[in-house]
């Protein structure tokens, strides 16, 4: 889809996410075993044919540099265009509460006005789907709209929905109103921070925000929603709102539904994510593995039940683990017992130590700590 260029956001309210951020950004954040969050986005796009992608950055990337590399991955390595890295307009003050931030785009303006591409796909980092948007784009024609937003109905808690846009949708698909505010009554129909627009009116846009003063783009539209034809797209797949600590475990621990994984990982188009060569995982023969998500390299010699294991987890004899989340290269030492509980990257678990967090309430262990 050559006709349409891609900017993904870096800023969000990592600070929700506890230890799992306090390392790397939200786009870094790793999920599914083998994945970061910024996979499926960037996998989303390449899929429909998104061949100029940036990806604006804030603070703490180090980890989404690595992963992201050349783009090679997701067939961006290119001559011409592909992946571009765009860095933040202030990236010693992070600005947490902006869902889109258009100083950073004000900083980089000339890479907009040196795009080709007629129309721009601008994006957040941190909502886990399968999505086709040449299908968004095709809908943001048909209806001669001047920005198109993607949202999903859901039926959740107050507390799920924290955080959120809530749209007011007219019955031909026109927004009538943006707010923070979800309604009592369900359903409610979120945005997935997904905006469709022409690449032209993005940097009218810009213009007007520093005209303002104002550079939250979600602000501009809401204040501003009689006099800008904005269209809703209904997305009626799975969705993964990654807001807080609580919901990163719900949606990984969903991933272990064979229905939900199907849809994620081989719907529309496959998620595509960083390559690392290595031996596939060893099983002893006293091992237990059941319902779970193992990645590649790992060693497995206790009890897995429900869990996800990222690659080069270490998993010794008479340990006990049920659904829990053990990221890359940690090493979980004899006679443990983890339930209900995240462990970052490179942990050490000594022996015989028990860590039960509540349900839905998981004990969270920083990157590299040895218990």
């Amino acid at each position: 889809m050559q006709a349409m260029m891609g900017i993904i956001t870096g800023t969000k309210s990592e600070e929700l996410l506890k230890e799992i951020t306090q390392h790397r950004c939200m786009a870094a954040v790793p999920f599914g075993g083998r994945y970061r969050l910024i996979d499926f986005i960037l996998s989303n796009m390449v899929n429909s044919g998104v061949r100029n992608v940036a990806v604006t950055t804030s603070h703490n990337y180090r980890a989404l540099l690595d992963h992201l590399g050349s783009g090679k991955e997701w067939g961006l390595d290119r001559k011409s265009e592909g992946l571009v890295i765009l860095p933040s307009a202030s990236p010693s003050i992070f600005r947490r509460t902006l869902r889109f931030d258009l100083k950073d785009l004000y900083a980089n303006f000339d890479y907009l006005e040196k795009s080709r591409q007629r129309y721009v796909l601008l994006s957040g980092n941190n909502m886990v789907c399968n999505l086709n948007f040449k299908k968004v784009l095709e809908f943001h024609k048909l209806k001669g709209a001047n920005l198109t937003v993607v949202y999903k109905v859901e039926n959740n808690t107050y507390a799920d929905l924290s955080g959120c846009t809530f749209l007011e949708i007219e019955d031909d698909g026109r927004v009538s109103s943006v707010n923070n505010i979800p309604n009592k009554i369900d359903p409610n129909n979120i945005s997935m921070e997904m905006l469709v627009m022409e690449r032209v009116f993005l940097m009218e846009l810009i213009r007007v925000a520093l005209a303002s003063g104002n550079w939250d783009l979600s602000e501009i539209i809401a204040n501003n929603i009689s006099e800008i034809m904005v269209y809703a797209y209904p997305f009626n797949g799975y969705l993964g709102k990654i807001k807080s600590v609580a919901n990163y475990y719900r949606h990984s621990m969903e991933l272990l539904n064979p229905e939900i994984s199907s849809e994620l990982f081989s719907g529309y188009g496959p998620i595509y994510t960083k390559t690392k060569d290595g031996p596939p995982t060893r099983y002893s023969s006293e091992c237990n593995v059941n319902n779970s998500m193992v990645a590649s390299g790992c060693s497995i010699d206790g009890t897995v039940e429900g869990s996800i294991i990222f690659r080069g987890v270490s998993v010794g004899n008479g340990t006990f683990i049920k659904d829990s989340i053990i990221m890359q290269k940690s090493t979980i030492e004899d006679n443990v017992i983890l339930h209900n509980v995240i462990l970052d990257k490179e942990v050490i678990i000594r022996k015989g130590t028990v860590l039960k967090g509540q349900v839905g309430q998981p004990i969270i262990i920083g990157k590299k700590n040895i218990i």
